[in-house]
């Protein structure tokens, strides 16, 4: 475990701006999902565009 420790706080910064990109995409569907299941909008409505 410590092993695995080390290794992430070791990692590139590449590789922590790529999993900070997924961590946000993921959220943001999240996000879109339940405000379509909130309105009863079908899934077909969800749109991941990020324009600014």
């Amino acid at each position: 475990m410590k092993n695995l420790i080390q290794k992430i706080k070791d990692s590139d910064i590449g590789v922590w701006l790529s999993v900070a990109a997924v961590v946000g995409y993921g959220i943001y569907y999240i996000y879109g999902t339940s405000f379509n299941q909130y309105y009863g909008l079908p899934k077909n409505f969800l749109e991941l565009k990020m324009e600014n």
